[in-house]
């Protein structure tokens, strides 16, 4: 056979987190055991079939299918990843290994939706949000990320939903109250992103670190347990798509002012998102209790949900990048759009939908982000799950350095997370810088030869030149952003008009990027 590679069983991937030898370890759909000790970020090397002996939590006979809970072997779950080759004994199971999820549950990727912009409620709280699911679940992960003053400790709960009501109190189809199901979150393994569980009612968010300022800014980030609880039917629109309600308990809770998720002072982000409902109710714990009332619209958390689909595909697209992406104008600009998170991603993803296409959109974008803050972003979000096509830059305006020796090494990099998409089946997309991105001539060649070496090995690449920028390689200046005046505020970030041109430029090329 002239195909012949050599025999199977394995795959190297970039270690997300710490990873021992024998640990095991998944990989979007697919699980394996770890061949080598691999600190974050280096190559590891998985072993997909066999026989490997692996921590239980549950108990096993021969023949039974054995799921993954992210730290041990349990006997239902998400995560299928073998059989019992023999009866588990202290604890432990020889598990004959399948290498790729065959779940009968038929669960479609993990789907993300985020915000870009967080700040930090000063408050002890509950925080109240509803939102629709893209399609009906049957389970849900919540993932809190923002900024956070110190390591805050937290507590949730999430339900679905028959109907709207009031946007804060779930009801079934009977028009009752609606239970809320506890959050529980891991207890070991802090740093894999897939959280494993030990139930533990509470949750700690680290503190942030680094600055906008300094471009280093770094959010605290956690996840949660697996959650199984399944969407309602719809009584009140019965064609619109499923609701999920969430509560989160907690000091300084990561969250967004209404003022920056506006269009304007007065256009909340539910104007964009169909039946969207936040607020919060001060230093009572309803996570579990009914609320005497409806909560203060001022503050919605900062959160991402993954919501465990059934039958249904749903595009998850997610832009690793820095303002450009996100969406970010000066408070000068006029007009203000989008509350600083409606760049030319989100508007497309938006576009997608009114085509009839279901997509979500998960922003790994984040203002004054160096290229390397992004890129560990996308590593995590990719080991998490969920995300089908990544745009990705593969460097910021940002940067400090400007050396070739800095810019090679931004290409090596985006190089290995381009690896990474593979091996999760994810198709990645390089974002062409346009103009007002560049530090220097030096840098723009040598990024300009790198993805013009990706175009030729047959990646992807979303060049929006032809929509942004002069023959010479500036920016129109009708894509800048102005103050009241007219005066130029900045040549490197895009006014309204030009993120939806953008937006749509990338809409006539979402057939060939295969959404």
């Amino acid at each position: 056979m002239r195909n012949y590679k050599g025999l199977g069983g394995s795959m190297v991937v970039i270690a997300a987190w710490d990873v021992l030898a024998g640990q095991g370890v998944s990989v979007g759909p697919a699980f394996g055991v770890a061949a080598n000790d691999a600190a974050r970020g280096s190559t590891l090397q998985l072993m997909t079939s066999g026989v490997y002996n692996l921590p239980a939590h549950s108990s096993f006979t021969a023949g039974d299918p054995v799921f993954w809970s992210g730290v041990a072997c349990v006997r239902s779950g998400v995560q299928l990843i073998g059989y019992a080759a023999a009866a588990s004994s202290a604890g432990w199971v020889d598990v004959n290994l399948t290498g790729l999820e065959s779940t009968p549950r038929r669960v479609v990727a993990p789907i993300v939706q985020d915000y870009a912009a967080t700040s930090n409620a000063s408050i002890t709280s509950t925080m109240s949000l509803c939102r629709q699911a893209p399609a009906h679940y049957d389970a849900v992960r919540v993932i809190l990320r923002g900024v956070v003053s110190g390591a805050n400790t937290f507590k949730a709960s999430v339900a679905p939903s028959a109907q709207f009501n009031n946007g804060w109190q779930p009801k079934d189809a009977a028009n009752a109250d609606q239970a809320f199901t506890a959050v529980t979150w891991g207890t070991t393994a802090k740093d894999n992103p897939r959280n494993p569980g030990g139930g533990a009612a509470t949750a700690t968010v680290t503190g942030t670190s680094g600055a906008n300022a300094t471009h280093d800014l770094i959010e605290g980030d956690v996840a949660s347990d697996i959650v199984y609880v399944r969407s309602l039917d719809r009584t009140d629109f019965p064609d619109k798509a499923p609701l999920i309600f969430l509560r989160l308990f907690g000091v300084n809770i990561p969250a967004v002012s209404v003022a920056e998720s506006a269009d304007n002072a007065v256009n909340p982000w539910s104007a964009k998102v169909p039946d969207f409902y936040s607020g919060y109710w001060s230093t009572t714990d309803y996570t579990s209790a009914t609320p005497p009332g409806a909560p203060t619209q001022t503050w919605l958390p900062s959160v991402q949900v993954q919501f465990f689909l059934r039958g249904k595909p749903v595009s998850c697209v997610a832009v690793a990048g820095d303002s450009i992406e996100q969406g970010w104008v000066a408070a000068t600009v006029v007009p203000q759009f989008g509350g600083n998170i409606n760049g030319w991603p989100r508007r497309l993803v938006e576009k997608l939908n009114a085509a009839g296409r279901p997509a979500v959109f998960c922003t790994l974008a984040h203002t004054g982000n160096k290229s390397s803050l992004f890129r560990q972003r996308a590593i995590t979000q990719l080991y998490r799950g969920g995300v089908t096509h990544l745009f990705i830059k593969p460097y910021s305006v940002n940067e400090a350095a400007d050396s070739d020796a800095q810019v090679h090494a931004d290409c090596a990099q985006t190089t290995a997370i381009i690896n990474l998409c593979v091996a999760f089946g994810v198709t990645p997309i390089i974002i062409q810088p346009w103009g007002g991105q560049d530090n220097g001539t030096s840098r723009r060649a040598i990024a300009d030869a790198y993805i013009s070496a990706c175009r030729a090995s047959g990646i992807l690449v979303f060049d929006a030149r032809v929509v942004t920028d002069k023959p010479d390689g500036s920016l129109k200046d009708e894509a800048k952003t102005v103050n009241s005046g007219g005066a130029v505020v900045d040549s490197t970030h895009l006014n309204d008009t030009y993120q939806e041109l953008v937006a749509a430029y990338a809409f006539s090329l979402s057939g060939a990027f295969g959404l």
